[in-house]
């Protein structure tokens, strides 16, 4: 606005140089000159309003903007202390469970300690029952085999007894049919000797008759 002035003012100085100039023709210049100067002051501050309409509206903008960033962040700084605390939470029952879980873990390697002793005493026993099962098996073929050998020696017995029994029958019939063999022989005997002590009799009777002599009898 200063430079158009000075070229307005630097105009009419010129023309008064030229020639004469009346005062309506200094003022219509001057006029004219601030007219163009109001125009173009008009121009600049509706280019101002625009440019201070854009920088509310972006400022505006900006707000809106500003407010939505600070509600989210409100609700981030929420959300973000939810999850703060849900973390403490899930630490607190983390450390819960790895105490539970270490105390589950000391306990059964107690119990695998203590299965481990019953599973070696156990298999010291399925050896010592192997090896025992394995001795009565040898016990249990000697076994059968003294069975065999007794077997047969029972089979040689019977017929040993069987042998010995008729043999005994034989003989006892053998020696009943010998002992009524002297059973008679001695009936016989007895007879013979009746008869012949009766004779002795008779003849020691006919005798002490003659001699007077006493005989005594068997």
């Amino acid at each position: 606005m200063q430079i158009s002035m000075k070229a307005a003012l630097g105009a009419v100085t010129n023309q008064a140089k030229d020639g004469y100039m009346d005062d309506l023709t200094i003022m219509k210049e001057t006029l004219k000159v601030k007219d163009e100067e109001l125009y173009q002051l008009v121009r600049e501050l509706r280019a101002r309003d625009s440019t201070i309409k854009e920088i509310a509206d972006k400022l505006s903008e900006t707000a809106e903007a500003a407010e939505a960033a600070a509600l989210a962040a409100h609700a981030m700084d929420k959300e973000r202390k939810a999850a703060v605390a849900e973390l403490e939470r899930l630490s607190i029952e983390m450390d819960e469970r790895q105490r539970s879980s270490g105390l589950k873990l000391k306990k059964a390697d107690e119990n695998v300690a203590v299965l481990t002793k019953e599973r070696d005493n156990l298999m010291k026993q399925r050896d010592a029952a192997l090896q025992e099962a394995h001795l009565w098996r040898g016990e249990l073929a000697k076994a059968r085999d003294r069975a065999v050998i007794m077997e047969a020696a029972l089979v040689r017995a019977e017929e040993r007894a069987k042998f010995s029994e008729a043999d005994a029958e034989a003989r006892v019939k053998e020696a009943v049919e010998k002992q009524m063999e002297a059973l008679n022989a001695k009936e016989e005997a007895l007879k013979e000797m009746s008869r012949l002590q009766a004779e002795l009799q008779r003849d020691a009777g006919a005798h002490h008759k003659s001699t007077g002599t006493v005989m005594f009898t068997f």
